[in-house]
């Protein structure tokens, strides 16, 4: 049996990015990274990949980042990916389906559906005006909503409201300012 990324590689008449950042006509090429270190062609232009410390640079070659999981905490992938400026494709699954905002920056499927997962991704595929807009929604929700200094405000606050829950005294200094200049030392 094919994984989705075969079936969409096959049927996806273009993507990959070229290097001016617009499409191009060449065939698609998918990255399937697993974490059993395997590494093998499923067909031409689908590699698998190992497990990747450092996945940075092959948001650079990506249209679109495919997450198909069944249960995460909060995937971080995705967050990256969509730093990058890249639209996701995911599952609903806990976690992930707080990470994208449907239809917006990405595309959620049922778990387990890997028909849905891969109509999403040539769905995408089809339409570069969409890939591009989701993309530029996601990055717009990263840089607006995960900022370092907007996390560490959210969790001072959350911080306070348990301490002060509890009859703890609050520390003196629990300015934010603060807090970046310890995280920078």
């Amino acid at each position: 049996m094919q994984s989705p990324a075969c079936n969409c590689a096959s049927a996806a008449p273009c993507a990959g990015r070229s290097p001016s950042g617009a499409g191009s006509t060449r065939r698609p090429t998918a990255i399937l990274i697993h974490r059993d270190g395997q590494s093998a062609r499923c067909e031409p232009g689908i590699y698998r990949v190992g497990f990747m410390q450092h996945i940075e640079l092959y948001y650079l070659i990506m249209n679109i980042f495919v997450l198909p999981i069944h249960r995460e905490g909060f995937p971080n992938t995705i967050l990256e990916a969509q730093a990058a400026g890249l639209p996701i494709v995911t599952t609903i699954a806990t976690g992930a389906v707080d990470a994208i905002e449907d239809g917006i920056t990405g595309l959620l499927t049922p778990v387990g559906d890997a028909k849905k997962l891969a109509e999403a991704v040539l769905l995408l595929l089809s339409d570069p005006g969409r890939i591009q807009l989701m993309g530029r929604m996601g990055r717009e929700r990263i840089a607006r909503g995960f900022r370092n200094e907007t996390v560490w405000e959210a969790l001072t606050s959350l911080y306070q409201s348990m301490l002060r829950e509890r009859g703890y005294a609050l520390p003196v200094d629990t300015d934010v300012e603060a807090a970046k200049c310890a995280h920078t030392r």
